[in-house]
């Protein structure tokens, strides 16, 4: 058979091959890409000049008063180390809680500048809520007691309202039921977290496979919707819900 007698054949097969093979053959070459990428991440503390540049992102979305309104003090200013791509953002924490502000910008070779913002409770070892106004956030499956909201807003009051509300639904009662964290530093806990997010992600039966149903379906399927609204019949039971 010649290699015209093959293109012949494939031919009819042709939109099959280019309209659903062929994406879903780079979806799942794109998830392992994003995954390396997030192995290799390293978070760098800013000091200096561009510290008070991306203190003074948040503050201009969030506005000074609201954050010490709330019980917020500064954390820092922080950088993610990835290729091609330029990641700062800025941190706040409540004060005797372990609630986190963030708010970053994003800005590669490809990636228009991007501001997003992440609202973090910890209640203990593998066990929270995060409430993000990235489109991306509902991207990969996260374990079980890690609760995850995504809304396509940028308003941090708006968001900082259904994270409350959320957090009055999933949050223990008796906190002595929780392991609690062996580290208090802002750096360790996002290195810890995104190595276990990894790691659940990689206990998933034939992940790779389902890069292209969390991207093209899930992601789509989540955004905009409460944990409450997420949340299934086993799951409210356990909690209590009606």
């Amino acid at each position: 058979m010649s290699l015209i007698d093959v293109l012949w054949f494939f031919l009819p097969y042709l939109d099959l091959l280019l309209y659903i093979v062929l994406p879903v053959v780079v979806c799942i070459g794109a998830g392992w890409w994003i995954l390396r990428k997030i192995e290799e991440t390293q978070i760098e503390r800013i000091t200096g000049h561009p510290a008070d540049r991306v203190r003074l992102l948040g503050e201009v979305l969030t506005g000074p008063d609201w954050l010490e309104g709330h019980g917020f003090e500064w954390v820092g200013a922080f950088r993610l180390l990835l290729p091609n791509v330029n990641t700062r953002f800025a941190a706040w924490k409540q004060r005797g809680d372990h609630t986190y502000i963030c708010v970053y910008r994003t800005k590669g070779d490809n990636i228009p500048g991007l501001t997003t913002v992440d609202i973090v409770s910890i209640f203990g070892k593998r066990y929270g809520l995060t409430t993000t106004g990235s489109t991306d956030g509902p991207l990969l499956p996260i374990g079980p007691g890690c609760y995850k909201q995504m809304f396509d807003t940028k308003n941090i009051r708006r968001l900082w309202e259904l994270h409350t509300d959320a957090e009055a639904v999933v949050a223990p009662t008796d906190l002595s039921t929780i392991d609690p964290l062996e580290y208090q530093d802002f750096e360790t806990i996002i290195a810890v977290a995104m190595k276990d997010e990894l790691a659940f992600l990689r206990s998933l039966w034939f992940w790779p496979f389902r890069m292209p149903w969390w991207y093209f379906v899930n992601r789509k399927r989540n955004l905009n919707k409460t944990v409450l609204e997420r949340m299934g019949k086993r799951e409210r039971r356990r909690l209590g819900i009606e």
